[in-house]
């Protein structure tokens, strides 16, 4: 689990970068919208309760800095996980 640890460490480093390279309306208007981890992390708790014990199919077409892929991490266990793709 450490080295899940520090890509999670990484990949929050990478997603401050970014935030700080540009406003927030420079952002929205090159459409990037990023979703806040603890958001995230809510979403696919909630999904979680809904999904039934079976392996998890995870698709990100967006996946910007990962945000709903290490929410996907945190949330259920890596043999649960049958597919975790991006575009």
């Amino acid at each position: 689990m450490l080295e899940l640890e520090q890509i999670e460490r990484r990949r929050l480093a990478s997603q401050r970068a970014c935030e700080r390279a540009r406003s927030v309306q420079q952002r929205n208007r090159l459409g990037q919208f990023a979703t806040p981890g603890p958001l995230a992390l809510e979403i696919l708790h909630y999904a979680r309760t809904l999904l039934g014990p079976g392996p998890v199919r995870f698709l990100d077409p967006a996946i910007g800095t990962g945000s709903f892929y290490a929410a996907l991490l945190h949330q259920w266990p890596l043999e649960r996980i049958g597919a975790a793709d991006r575009f």
